[in-house]
């Protein structure tokens, strides 16, 4: 831990300390302390590997930041590569306008880092990064990567003072490069007051660099992640200025969200959160990873005002018929029947009501079944850190039917499927589409889309029928979602399909 004296710049020897054993414990017993006498703490936190008693670095960095903000002590993590890039602009004491480019290059051994850098009205943004082995031919390569035709200016720093580095910086030179050797080692005070004024105040930023994320970070629906379509967020991967945030919206299916972080074909489960249950029908899940690097998300529950107002729909298109309506969305569906006591449509409350309920298929015991939850993981204790190898593993049990809507909408010869799925798409010479699953007696079957949803709406009858006292046999069908002409006809035709094969009415009412 290295002090200086903000307003003088000079090393503070008695507030300098080395090895420090337990920052926990040194923090506990010192935060009161830097409250009242440090502006900021910069923290070089990623270096750090092992660090007990946490496994890996990421834990470790989000506790220390817990701890800091607790004490409400100022403090900003940067990496050693953003560190040495902040002092290149303070070195430089680099004058640019909104949307000038500013190359800088940072020399680590025989590697050079290039980094284009473009100024916006709070600081520099990376939109350029290109990373280099300069031997055999350091001459070459320097020459090929000073493509400086868009740049204001170009500085260069080393990170290390390894004899190549010091050789890679003369050659730049020779190219008119501003090359500032050793500048952060030997302007240490200098570079971190001109940071420390930046955390202090938000609109000194002439020299802040938004440093850039170092480790693919993600949102995933699964512990196991088999392909990109397990991360729901971020929807971009590179180019991602800290702070960010990024928002999706996802049906009320999944149990859990994680945030994890890949490295190799290893993925750290950071944390996990058991999704929302009640009172929704998708999630809003806004992902945010914070110019200290640090990941979190947060759920909120949608409620569709198209469904939440199908009752006074139904008053008004349905008031003389009168005949049950079931509604769908995603993996659920919602049930309205006319009450004569409040002549009105009603949500049935036996159905879940404005909730409505889940429509996982179960073929686990003889006679099949809607569940609510496809797999309901009970975490006693959840996993703060699971390493697993990202590998094609499913979710889902091999009993369990679901998405049929999604499917529905899907041409026959184009469905894309989900590694959550535990069922698997086959087809014969009479279905162009079939669901393959694991029957309760261990054997494999097989059923089309129509056959499933007639065993689905065989249940939404039988609710119907305790209310109403009689089975219907007409029906009406609200689909919800952001189905396209095209998809939203196949979903219809299938719909009518299943109900041909119980000799049932529907009709479509467009909510």
């Amino acid at each position: 831990m290295i002090t200086f004296d903000f307003n003088t710049g000079k090393k503070v020897e008695k507030l300098c300390c080395n090895n420090i054993a337990n920052i926990d414990a040194f923090l506990q017993q010192k935060c009161y302390f830097i409250i009242k006498n440090y502006k900021a703490l910069i923290l070089k936190v990623f270096d750090y590997t092992e660090i007990h008693p946490y496994p890996v670095n990421i834990l470790f960095s989000l506790n220390l930041a817990k701890t800091l903000k607790h004490w409400k002590v100022p403090f900003y993590f940067l990496s050693d590569e953003a560190l040495h890039v902040s002092a290149a602009l303070i070195g430089d004491k680099c004058i640019s306008q909104t949307d000038d480019t500013i190359m800088v290059i940072l020399v680590n051994g025989n590697e050079l880092t290039k980094l284009d850098l473009r100024r916006k009205s709070d600081g520099y943004i990376c939109v350029r990064y290109e990373k280099s082995e300069c031997s055999p031919n350091p001459k070459d390569v320097c020459r090929k990567r000073l493509n400086t035709n868009n740049c204001k200016q170009t500085i260069a720093t080393n990170i290390s003072s390894k004899a190549e580095s010091k050789k890679l910086l003369k050659l730049l030179k020779d190219q008119n490069v501003t090359v500032l050797e050793d500048y952060f080692q030997l302007s240490m005070a200098n570079v971190l007051i001109e940071i420390t004024k930046y955390i202090c105040d938000k609109s000194y930023n002439k020299y802040n660099y938004f440093q850039k994320r170092d480790q693919m970070t993600f949102i995933s629906r699964k512990m196991y992640m088999g392909s990109a379509d397990d991360f729901l967020l971020p929807k971009q991967n590179a180019g991602i200025k800290l702070p960010f945030t990024d928002t999706c919206i996802v049906p009320r299916i999944h149990n859990y969200f994680y945030i994890c972080i890949l490295n190799d074909d290893m993925a750290t489960i950071v944390t996990g959160e058991k999704t929302l249950k009640e009172k929704c029908h998708q999630i809003k899940v806004t992902f945010t990873i914070d110019r200290n690097q640090l990941p979190s998300f947060k759920q909120e529950p949608i409620i569709l005002e198209s469904i939440k107002n199908l009752p006074k729909t139904l008053n008004e298109k349905c008031k003389d018929s009168r005949i049950p309506v079931i509604g769908f969305l995603d993996n659920l569906s919602v049930i309205c029947i006319w009450n004569e006591k409040e002549n009105s449509y009603k949500f049935l409350d036996s159905w879940n009501g404005l909730d409505g309920k889940n429509l996982f298929l179960s073929f686990e015991n003889e006679k099949p079944e809607i569940v609510d939850r496809a797999l309901d993981i009970e975490h006693k204790k959840p996993p703060h850190i699971v390493y697993r190898k990202i590998s094609k593993l499913v979710l889902l049990p091999k009993y369990i039917v679901s998405d049929l809507l999604k499917i529905m909408s899907m041409p026959s010869n184009n469905i894309q499927t989900d590694t959550e799925w535990g069922f698997d798409i086959t087809k014969d010479e009479d279905n162009p589409v079939l669901l393959e699953f694991d029957s309760h007696d261990g054997s494999k079957k097989a059923a089309s889309p129509a056959f499933l949803m007639a065993i689905l709406l065989k249940e939404h009858k039988k609710v119907i029928k305790n209310e109403i006292g009689k089975k219907p046999k007409e029906f009406g069908f609200c689909i919800f979602g952001d189905f396209n002409a095209e998809s939203q006809k196949r979903v219809e035709k299938e719909l009518k399909a299943a109900c041909e094969l119980k000799k049932d009415i529907c009709h479509f009412i467009n909510a």
